[in-house]
């Protein structure tokens, strides 16, 4: 297991408990530091145990990988696991973070705040497991801009960003995740977590 700064002789452990009985009814060890790459094998050995069609998989923020909840939502496992929110350093300093740039998916672009495009390049960037399309405004569009400073760094030409091939899924999960059905399981999961702590 490797952490920051240093390799461990460790495991994680992974275990899946059934809501009503708290049976134990999955677990694994893996040597991975993360549990990021755990939630679909967990899920798959759960359905395989609970056979019932309206199984919900839920788990904590620490399970929250847009790779493994395509691989669940492909599998047609319902899983209710929040999704890691970024940007709280950018709002900090007084600068836009990503939700204040709205696609457009007529025009596969993004606008900005100042109502300007931020337009779809050729490049990609395959990382993670991800292909993800690259975006970037025009230089001139940004040299004009009178709020430039709440997006760009100083010596920064233009706005750039990218968006993964498959982000329209994982835009329809989060708005999932907004529900007051979801909420309510990730309140009584974090409750029980407290509980048995």
């Amino acid at each position: 297991m490797t952490k920051p700064s240093h390799n461990l002789m460790a495991y994680n452990s992974q275990i899946c408990v059934d809501d009503k009985y708290k049976f134990i009814v999955a677990t694994d060890v893996t040597s991975s530091g993360s549990d990021k790459q755990e939630l679909h094998k967990m899920a798959l050995q759960t359905r395989k145990v609970i056979n019932n069609p309206n199984l919900i998989i839920t788990a904590d923020k620490g399970y929250s990988s847009a790779v493994e909840i395509k691989k669940c939502i492909d599998d047609n496992i319902n899983t209710v696991v929040p999704l890691v929110r970024t940007g709280q350093e950018l709002k900090n300093k007084g600068k836009f973070t990503k939700d204040m740039f709205i696609y457009d998916k007529n025009k596969d672009a993004y606008v900005c705040p100042n109502n300007k495009l931020i337009s779809r390049t050729s490049s990609l960037n395959q990382s993670y497991a991800r292909t993800m399309y690259l975006y970037r405004s025009s230089q001139t569009d940004c040299n004009a801009c009178p709020i430039k400073d709440k997006c760009l760094g100083e010596k920064t030409k233009n706005k750039q960003t990218q968006r993964w091939e498959h982000q329209e899924l994982l835009d329809n999960y989060n708005a999932n995740m907004q529900t007051d059905e979801s909420k309510a399981i990730i309140k009584k999961r974090l409750a029980q977590q407290a509980s048995v702590q």
